[in-house]
């Protein structure tokens, strides 16, 4: 049968029938393949808004961790330095940011580190207690850690006249800034103990 005889025989009755016959099976399998592919369409946006679901709950739990293992255990050094308590949350942050303070997963195990600058002026993993004693020996550090100094000596001409601690909570940065350690930490001192109800 040449190519016009093909073409005559299709244009039959039995022809057109093999034609259905040939395109009935092609045609349902692409019906499936479509039908698949907008099943797995709707799976893939369930997968994906799953996934995203997955990773904020990751993101609220590293800052929970981040504020655990970090920002408790800086309080807490720079409490042990005498840093003023109310610069404490701020002096975290800096630090954070200043020294690249992360916490790291290993398994179940997570450690906490930042970096230093060694003698070559390198970056080298650093302890959060590292950092800090490198931090309270920075001049701006000095400016935030009370004195605990017992002695005398020191007078800075915020105590009353009947001795006890001026007021300082109207006083702006500068003369705050300006106080004598030891006035501060009887002014600091008398607060806390009003605060408590002593």
């Amino acid at each position: 049968m040449d190519v016009n005889q093909l073409n005559e025989w299709i244009n039959t009755d039995d022809g057109k029938k093999w034609g259905e016959e040939f395109k009935s099976p092609l045609l349902k399998n692409r019906d499936n393949l479509l039908s698949e592919l907008k099943s797995s369409g709707a799976k893939f946006s369930e997968i994906e808004q799953r996934l995203i679901r997955t990773e904020n709950e990751l993101s609220g739990e590293k800052a929970i961790v981040s504020k655990f293992l970090i920002d408790h255990e800086l309080n807490r050094l720079l409490e042990n330095v005498n840093v003023v308590e109310a610069l404490i949350p701020a002096i975290t942050n800096d630090l954070k940011n200043a020294y690249g303070i992360t916490v790291k997963a290993d398994g179940d195990d997570r450690t906490v580190s930042g970096t230093l600058k060694d003698k070559e002026g390198k970056d080298v993993e650093a302890t959060l207690s590292a950092i800090v004693d490198a931090w309270k020996e920075l001049p701006e550090s000095k400016q935030v850690r009370m004195n605990t100094n017992s002695g005398g000596g020191a007078t800075g001409g915020t105590l009353s006249q009947n001795n006890k601690p001026q007021d300082m909570n109207n006083l702006s940065g500068r003369q705050l800034a300006n106080t004598s350690d030891s006035d501060f930490a009887a002014w600091r001192q008398q607060e806390l103990q009003r605060n408590r109800g002593y």
